[in-house]
């Protein structure tokens, strides 16, 4: 699974991700907190800065989908994610 997130997106899925023990790619943009970078890498996600907002984020999920097919967790517009909160 792959998301863009700046933090608490991020370490849920993650975390969740760790439990299940299935593999989670995040996109996080330079600026996120360091302590959220930290801690979203401890649960053995692998997390990729890339640009100063989400925007810029999501442009390398979307290539991260088209080249190893993962799967897109979005932090907000997914009913799923939705119904979870």
């Amino acid at each position: 699974m792959v998301a863009a997130s700046a933090g608490n997106h991020a370490q849920a899925l993650a975390r969740h991700a760790a439990r299940l023990g299935i593999p989670c790619t995040i996109v996080m943009p330079d600026t996120a907190p360091l302590i959220k970078v930290t801690n979203t890498r401890a649960t053995g996600a692998t997390v990729i800065q890339s640009g100063e907002t989400l925007s810029d984020g999501m442009a390398l999920v979307e290539r991260l989908i088209a080249e190893q097919g993962l799967t897109l967790v979005h932090a907000f517009d997914d009913l799923a994610v939705m119904a979870g909160q």
